[in-house]
């Protein structure tokens, strides 16, 4: 074993042993150890406890006719489907993460703030949802967050956000 052999084995050891211990949230030792780390090399992951994800989000549109009678909600794929090399390299993954920072982002607006609407997560939501095809006697669309928990039972869903009603461009001065 070399000198450099030894030196990076116990640059690996330390990293991971500080990667391990910066994950238990309350620990003295994370203010002192994240002081120091200056090029975010530290990594803290909440998808196992104490603060796991406990739902997924889905993107629902709905459209209105002219009588203003709602269609059936119906789920808009943001993430196209997996292939092989996204186990390597999955560009595709920053919608669903997007999707999931707009949740967070709407859901921390107060029933007492000013409306939702003008904010980027609000504006590219309604990008995605006026994207999708419309049916031929519809005059606006609304959107939906959808939350579902999985349980071993069955799955719970509901709506978390729902947007207001948005007029077709077509639409607009009738």
């Amino acid at each position: 074993m070399t000198a450099i052999d030894l030196i990076l084995g116990v640059f690996f050891f330390t990293w991971f042993v500080l990667t391990v211990i910066i994950q238990f949230e309350g620990h003295c030792s994370i203010i002192k150890i994240t002081r120091f780390d200056y090029f975010n090399l530290l990594p803290r992951w909440t998808f196992f406890a104490p603060n796991p994800c406990v739902c997924d989000y889905n993107l629902a549109i709905r459209e209105y006719d002219l009588n203003g009678i709602a269609s059936p909600w119906e789920s808009v794929d943001i993430v196209l489907d997996r292939k092989i090399s996204s186990a390597f390299w999955n560009p595709c993954k920053r919608s669903s993460k997007c999707l999931y920072d707009s949740v967070h982002v709407l859901l921390s607006f107060d029933s007492n703030d000013y409306p939702p609407v003008l904010t980027f997560p609000y504006l590219w939501l309604l990008n995605i949802s006026m994207k999708h095809p419309r049916l031929p006697n519809a005059v606006c669309r609304q959107f939906a967050i959808l939350a579902t928990i999985n349980n071993r039972d069955s799955d719970q869903i509901s709506a978390v956000f729902i947007s207001v009603k948005h007029p077709f461009e077509s639409h607009s001065n009738e």
